[in-house]
């Protein structure tokens, strides 16, 4: 695998409350976009990275299938964050996204909660092999009201802000030749899929996320901006 990594404050925001993840050794890569008041979003992001990756390394020769230990380490995450966030004021309701890759051996796992996408290319097609936790895309967009894109952007589900969650965990069929991004929203709300995955085809995988950053940036950088690319050769 060849990959690159790239995170970015935007141009409005003051702090980063993106995370991310590269772990080789536990074949770990994962994007997490934390949300809350008084850096709280930045609290949660950086906490959930720390605890799910800890729980992956507890579980590394454990023996379980490795939709198991991602689901281990979704929950674990979701209870630590969630309880931290009852031990200041300043935390309450804190929340974050995951969107985490695990190559477990010869396979593959790709598990989220909340809306930082993951994108997989294969032979010039283009698919979205996580799942969006948004009320539009669960609940469908109410008549009236606000336009669609307000509930394209309200979660239905976070680590963090509920007692229990219920995280998409899949296995991943990857192949020689596929590339595969994930990104936080301040990527994906910028810059279409298919264009997100033309950069990603042409250029290595460091320099796709830095023209990818640039590009958010651009185009009005509200958002922290988080991408992951890697490419399997």
């Amino acid at each position: 695998m060849e990959f690159g990594s790239l995170t970015d404050v935007g141009r409005r925001r003051s702090a980063n409350e993106d995370a991310f993840c590269v772990d080789e050794n536990l074949g770990l890569y994962l994007v997490a976009d934390g949300m809350g008041g008084h850096m709280a979003g930045e609290v949660a992001s950086a906490l959930a990275v720390e605890v799910f990756r800890e729980s992956l390394t507890r579980t590394k020769n454990s023996g379980l299938a490795g939709t198991e230990r991602m689901r281990i380490a979704m929950h674990a995450a979701n209870r630590t964050v969630r309880g931290k966030s009852f031990a200041n004021p300043l935390w309450s309701r804190m929340g974050t996204t995951i969107t985490a890759l695990l190559q477990d051996g010869s396979d593959f796992v790709i598990a989220n909660v909340g809306d930082s996408p993951a994108y997989l290319q294969r032979n010039g097609d283009v698919a979205l092999v996580s799942r969006l936790h948004t009320v539009a895309e669960e609940r469908g967009v109410p008549e009236g009201g606000f336009p669609s894109s307000f509930y394209q952007h309200i979660l239905t589900r976070s680590i963090g802000t509920r007692q229990g969650v219920d995280p998409y965990v899949a296995p991943l069929d990857i192949r020689l030749g596929d590339i595969l991004v994930i990104c936080s929203d301040g990527l994906s709300d910028k810059v279409e899929p298919r264009e997100i995955m033309r950069i990603a085809s042409f250029s290595t995988p460091k320099s796709a996320c830095r023209q990818l950053v640039d590009i958010a940036n651009e185009r009005g950088g509200e958002d922290n901006i988080t991408v992951l690319v890697m490419r399997f050769i």
